[in-house]
């Protein structure tokens, strides 16, 4: 006689798949989607409730916009269950000491923390931290699994490409976060993905940042209305951004750098090769 909680993951995996590879259908995938959940979840007297995951808060509002009743608790925003995602400092620091290897949390947290608590400051590692546990390996662990297809490409566009620079060396950058995003603006966002130099979208340039906000390639680390400034947050992305932009300028006809911002670009991706474990940001 009771009512079943429903546990649904990734509800936005095939969306990003589809904006991810070019697909011609990403507007009938969003359309299907959203008529699935609509006709789950509003008004469905035969579910106690429903827990959903995304990767990406902005895809997920284009599903859930007209879903009911709903709550959001975004990956380090000020919530009731902030506390539990990710590892915090104190909890990794113990792993270590269980691991017997707590003389090399200087190097995993030069690596891999950077992450912030918007409620009170608290770092937080990502589940790279893991593998490293398992490896005891500096290395790429998130990027495997969070990279973006075609980065290279689109820090070719001028207006991104400027921001990306500012990001590597150590400033900060500030967008204004695109709220109710609809399909419309899903489908912009694909083409400029895979044609960077030729689609031209209003706030094409913000929503971008904020997918990468999303996926974890920036961190939030102040608000202001819909002001977000943003940071890259660990040497692990930061090395996997600088791998972009210097393959994007080997490619790049149409862009020419200058000296000094070549000589900058390149030194920063030597700093971050990693060497006997001692990892640095330029």
């Amino acid at each position: 006689s009771k009512k079943p909680i429903v546990l649904i993951d990734q509800i936005d995996a095939p969306i990003i798949e589809s904006i991810s590879y070019n697909n011609s259908g990403t507007n009938n995938t969003v359309l299907f989607l959203k008529n699935i959940l609509h006709r789950f979840l509003n008004d469905n007297l035969y579910i106690e409730r429903v827990y959903i995951t995304a990767s990406s808060v902005m895809l997920s509002d284009v599903l859930l916009s007209d879903i009911k009743d709903i709550k959001y608790f975004p990956f380090l925003h000020d919530h009731s269950l902030v506390d539990y995602h990710g590892f915090t400092e104190s909890e990794v620091r113990k792993l270590f000491e269980i691991q017997h290897i707590s003389d090399r949390l200087d190097d995993a947290k030069k690596w891999y923390d950077g992450y912030k608590n918007l409620k009170d400051g608290t770092k937080v590692f990502s589940i790279a931290i893991i593998h490293f546990l398992k490896s005891n390996r500096v290395k790429s662990y998130w990027v495997l699994s969070g990279s973006l297809p075609n980065l290279q490409n689109i820090f070719v566009a001028p207006e991104i490409h400027a921001e990306m620079i500012n990001l590597v060396r150590h400033k900060t950058i500030t967008i204004k976060k695109i709220n109710n995003i609809t399909i419309d603006h899903l489908i912009c966002f694909q083409h400029f993905i895979h044609s960077p130099l030729t689609i031209q979208c209003e706030n094409i340039s913000d929503l971008f940042f904020q997918y990468l906000c999303d996926n974890g390639y920036l961190h939030i680390i102040k608000t202001i209305g819909d002001s977000l400034t943003l940071t890259i947050p660990n040497s692990e992305i930061a090395h996997e951004i600088l791998h972009n932009l210097y393959t994007a300028k080997l490619k790049s006809k149409q862009f020419k750098f200058n000296l000094v911002e070549d000589w900058a670009l390149t030194n920063a991706l030597e700093s971050l090769r990693v060497k006997n474990a001692n990892v640095t940001l330029p």
